[in-house]
């Protein structure tokens, strides 16, 4: 809990719907997790609108590794924290496409 977190997107940036399409990155914190998700964000930090699907890197050990993927926001309004999908629920189905993905599939903990 509370370990950086960085979430990469090319979302809205500004909750207008006009600062988009541009990639951005922010490190934010690990608030939670469950067995499916992470929560991230504080502070205005976190994703916005059309950052879904977009990777959340962790150090874990020495190496950053992907963790989740934007998936929706805690409310409608962007900088209130996000509910993100974690990857390694998915490693059997991601293995069938992204070959040497099995040397991933040690179960990332948050």
């Amino acid at each position: 809990m509370g370990q950086p977190v960085r979430v990469v997107g090319y979302g809205d940036r500004d909750n207008t719907g006009n600062v988009f399409g541009t990639k951005f990155q922010v490190s934010t914190a690990l608030i939670g997790f469950d067995s499916n998700s992470i929560d991230v964000g504080n502070g205005n930090r976190d994703s916005c609108y059309g950052d879904s699907g977009g990777p959340n890197f962790m150090t874990i050990g020495d190496a950053e590794k992907i963790v989740a993927v934007v998936s929706r926001g805690k409310t409608v309004l962007c900088g209130e924290g996000s509910l993100d999908a974690r990857i390694d629920p998915s490693i059997g189905f991601l293995t069938q496409f992204l070959p040497g993905a099995a040397n991933c599939a040690e179960p990332a903990t948050p």
